[in-house]
């Protein structure tokens, strides 16, 4: 859970900080959705990627000795960004707590099957290769270590469940496709990274106060992040 108390030591403010407040983007609009450019070394592509950035009044006023925190928020497979606010986040306190305490909070947006392919020209697979809707890379590309086979089983109480799976467009230029995948692979930790730089530019935040959360696949994501980026984050949700 996100820890409302400071961590040790003095803040770290971000370059943002150096701005006026006047020159903060949209801090007369809280709720609006923005765009990244993520370059994807693996696929030899930059990304246009899309959140939501929710900027409560006291984080637009925010200085250097007083820097906001940064929170994250990731939807579940088929989710919709705009829609957590007061959906799955809403619902789980995220929301009320990242506002009472003068969070900065993002919610990003996982593309689709068709959004994947965008950039990455003619892709074929044998294997199955079909839209689940939004998603999140956690790592699990190409990883058949964790998943069942298609085959129904039983294991003298019940049957365990038809193993459902796709390969996406990145999963397949990248040669990652297995019976773990029902997402894409495109690089969800460098889209964490440049969210992270963009706002920090843009806000005063405090680096050291920056947390994650997120819902069914979004909070696999946030594990996948604290492992890849353990020394960004304060806290996992």
């Amino acid at each position: 859970a996100v820890s409302q108390a400071p961590p040790a030591g003095a803040p770290q403010p971000s370059a943002g900080c150096a701005k006026p407040p006047s020159s903060r983007p949209q801090c007369q609009k809280a709720f609006y959705p923005a765009i990244v450019n993520v370059p994807e070394s693996a696929l030899g592509v930059t990304s246009t990627r899309e959140f939501a950035i929710d900027v409560p009044q006291e984080a637009c006023e925010a200085d250097a000795t007083n820097p906001a925190p940064l929170s994250f928020w990731f939807h579940g497979q088929f989710g919709e960004y705009l829609a957590e606010r007061n959906g799955w986040a809403g619902a789980a306190g995220y929301v009320k707590f990242a506002a009472s305490n003068g969070h900065i909070v993002v919610y990003g947006r996982g593309p689709n099957y068709y959004e994947d392919i965008v950039g990455l020209g003619y892709v074929y697979t044998d294997a199955k290769s079909y839209d689940m809707g939004t998603g999140w890379n956690v790592g699990a590309g190409g990883d058949n270590s964790t998943c069942v086979t298609e085959d129904v089983q039983t294991d003298g109480f019940k049957d365990v469940c038809v193993t459902q799976y796709s390969c996406y467009p990145s999963c397949i230029k990248l040669g990652q496709c297995g019976r773990c995948n029902w997402s894409h692979c495109r690089d969800d930790v460098a889209f964490t990274k440049e969210i992270i730089k963009q706002i920090a530019g843009e806000y005063c935040i405090d680096m050291s106060r920056i947390y994650i959360g997120g819902q069914s696949n979004g909070a696999m994501l946030t594990h996948h992040l604290y492992q890849q980026l353990p020394e960004t984050f304060a806290a996992v949700n």
